[in-house]
């Protein structure tokens, strides 16, 4: 069972998100609340695995950085997220790896509820693109010596011993990845097939110890947030795109 806790300001929004998640036979909403501060206390009483946090609502960004800090566990699926390039930044800061658009549909909701629940994140390609613009701003220009930026101590030792074992080859591949190339620009660019580009991906998955080709360009500025396209789940083959 998904235990849930809606937050959200505007009443008739929280109210319709638990009828409609209510039918659902594996999901559960506990609890609703309608401030950051007055969900604090069902928050630390029933310990939610899901909190569907409404992004317009004040404090919304602090109290989920807090809860990443505080509640790794617990995992935050934001809200009436706005295609806003410093919004997703800033939300990503907070620890935030689940955003569901302002336009998405309640199974598109669903999907991002149940990936959060499995661990994984959610990441509508749209958004993906922000983010992936922020690690491309961040990175040096050098491609044939990429290495990751040493800005979180926690990760810099394991992802720079990573990243020494990558062959040159590898280091232009894992650089244009970054950018969000699919395999066939990447084959026009290296001027090699696609097949060999494919063989390279699968190797950077296998070194770098990630599970797709994202978690690669976040490895790359220095954090790991775990998230998966939609895309890349319903298709299960991140290495053909």
């Amino acid at each position: 069972m998904i235990n849930i806790i809606v937050i959200s300001d505007i009443k008739i929004y929280r109210d319709g998100l638990k009828k409609m998640l209510s039918d659902k036979g594996a999901i559960r909403v506990e609890s609703t609340a309608e401030s950051c501060e007055s969900a604090k206390i069902p928050i630390s009483r029933i310990d939610p695995l899901i909190i569907l946090l409404d992004m317009t609502t004040a404090g919304s960004c602090k109290l989920a950085q807090q809860i990443s800090q505080e509640k790794s566990e617990t995992k935050i699926v934001a809200l009436a997220v706005p295609y806003n390039e410093k919004s997703i930044i800033r939300y990503a800061e907070a620890g935030i790896t689940c955003y569901v658009p302002r336009k998405a549909s309640i199974h598109e909701l669903i999907i991002a509820i149940e990936v959060a629940a499995n661990g994984e994140c959610y990441c509508p390609s749209k958004i993906a693109a922000f983010l992936l613009s922020r690690v491309r701003s961040s990175k040096p220009d050098s491609r044939e010596n990429f290495l990751p930026r040493a800005e979180n101590p926690q990760h810099t030792e394991n992802e720079l011993k990573y990243f020494s074992q990558l062959t040159p080859r590898e280091r232009q591949v894992v650089s244009l990845l970054s950018e969000g190339l699919s395999n066939k620009l990447i084959a026009k660019k290296l001027s090699i097939e696609i097949s060999t580009v494919k063989n390279h991906v699968h190797n950077l998955l296998v070194k770098l110890k990630v599970k797709n080709r994202s978690q690669i360009a976040f490895l790359l500025q220095g954090s790991t947030p775990y998230f998966s396209n939609f895309n890349d789940r319903q298709s299960n083959t991140p290495l053909h795109h």
